[in-house]
């Protein structure tokens, strides 16, 4: 499966992994996963690498998963996100993601890098204890 995850609940972070092609369907059966999984609820942050992944997300992709999020609300707050992808193109349409996900999300940013996400989002847990 391209998309993969586990959720540490003691730091209460969700690291999401992406890797070769990802598809719609694929992201769909990731939701539909985190939806059935007891451990995905409370307050979670999320570090998103897709420094693997060999595809670049539609804004299809990008709006569904805004869908989801707001159907989880009840469920799970995500408190921050943190992307780390290195192809340009990625790049690109993760920043263009955080401008549409972070009124749901929270504080999102994206890097080139994964040492530099997990920073950040540790910071973002850091500042909300």
């Amino acid at each position: 499966m391209p998309v993969r995850y586990s959720i540490d609940p003691e730091t209460q972070v969700i690291h999401t992994r992406m890797i070769g092609e990802m598809t719609s369907a694929d992201l769909q059966s990731h939701f539909e996963e985190l939806q059935g999984d007891p451990k995905c609820t409370g307050t979670l942050y999320v570090l998103l690498d897709a420094i693997e992944l060999t595809s670049i997300p539609t804004v299809g992709m990008i709006q569904f998963t805004k869908d989801m999020v707001e159907l989880m609300r009840g469920r799970v707050k995500f408190a921050a996100v943190a992307v780390a992808a290195v192809n340009s193109a990625q790049f690109g349409m993760f920043r263009l993601g955080q401008v549409i996900l972070e009124p749901i999300f929270g504080p999102t940013n994206v890097f080139r890098d994964l040492d530099s996400a997990r920073d950040w989002l540790e910071r973002q847990r850091a500042s909300r204890r």
